[in-house]
């Protein structure tokens, strides 16, 4: 196993040669690119000046390692490059948090350079291609990680190389074992479905999230639907008001802890900035800043 953590210099450190009996393939792994990494910061940059200098290193990055990969290959090498950035295009979940500030980083299939045969990159959790190109894509986790992903279909990715290309590309659909599904409706048509999901036969427990339409009393009907799947063969991992971050505030947000963690930051610091009648959409600087805010703080989590 070969871990590259973040970028390096000189970037020949993240260009690996991997050999398999007579035949061998480059890897250019490049990890996630920090800003902090690859852009030297310039004092008075305007936003839009950072997002451009930005989106100039990470090109630059993958050029350079696109140049090292030249120098190392043969005739008869395939060079399978590595990323994890949202390239445009991409379509997201629930469950992906945003990873540069702004839009910083968007780039698109044309930005990678021709020598690289294969493109496998990650942050996205639903497999899919970027910009139509059968050869950059997204595998995608393999596994369900948030309700709004319960209608993709999870995949492997199976490369063939042949004589120093890529002979054959193929996706195998991850098998699902545990039924994962939402359910909505009034109280009464939500306990109704969870009845017909607890009468099928099913190997592993299903998980099940309950969207409910009406929600004029959410701690009665939130009780009542626990109550009736208590003694069901599932498991009732959320509750969601239809109409609730629609009508709620921030303050009645607060109020309930489990409310509060199913909204992501930059949900609460929009309906923060609501509160205060603070235009944002004026002030796109403002998100910006509060982008980079979170990003450090996830960071300094992570390390």
């Amino acid at each position: 196993i070969h871990v590259v953590g973040k970028a390096t210099d000189p970037v020949e450190h993240e260009l690996l040669k991997l050999s398999i009996n007579d035949e061998e393939i480059l890897v250019a792994a490049i990890p996630y690119l920090r800003d902090q990494d690859i852009r030297r910061a310039i004092a008075t940059e305007s936003f839009e000046e950072i997002n451009n200098r930005y989106k100039t290193a990470l090109i630059n990055h993958y050029t350079e390692a696109a140049l090292g990969c030249l120098a190392m290959k043969t005739s008869e090498t395939p060079v399978i490059a590595m990323g994890h950035l949202f390239a445009l295009g991409g379509k997201t979940s629930e469950s992906e948090q945003t990873i540069y500030v702004g839009n910083l980083g968007d780039i698109g299939a044309a930005d990678f350079p021709e020598i690289f045969d294969y493109v496998a990159l990650g942050h996205l959790h639903r497999a899919q291609r970027v910009g139509g190109s059968e050869h950059i894509r997204y595998s995608g986790s393999p596994y369900i990680l948030s309700f709004s992903e319960i209608d993709n279909d999870k995949k492997v990715v199976v490369i063939d190389t042949l004589k120093g290309k890529i002979n054959n590309i193929q996706e195998i659909v991850v098998p699902r074992f545990r039924n994962i599904c939402r359910v909505s409706g009034t109280v009464e048509s939500c306990i109704r479905q969870l009845h017909d999901i607890d009468a099928c036969d099913q190997p592993l427990t299903p998980w099940v999230e309950v969207i409910l339409e009406n929600d004029s009393e959410p701690a009665f009907e939130y009780k009542e639907i626990n109550k009736a799947a208590e003694p069901l063969n599932l498991e009732v991992l959320k509750v969601t008001f239809k109409n609730e971050r629609r009508r709620a505030g921030l303050e009645r947000l607060v109020e309930n802890a489990k409310d509060i963690k199913e909204i992501s930051p930059e949900e609460v610091f929009r309906l923060k900035c609501k509160e205060q009648e603070f235009d944002l959409e004026s002030h796109p600087e403002m998100l910006n800043a509060f982008f980079e805010m979170l990003q450090i703080v996830q960071e300094t989590d992570i390390a």
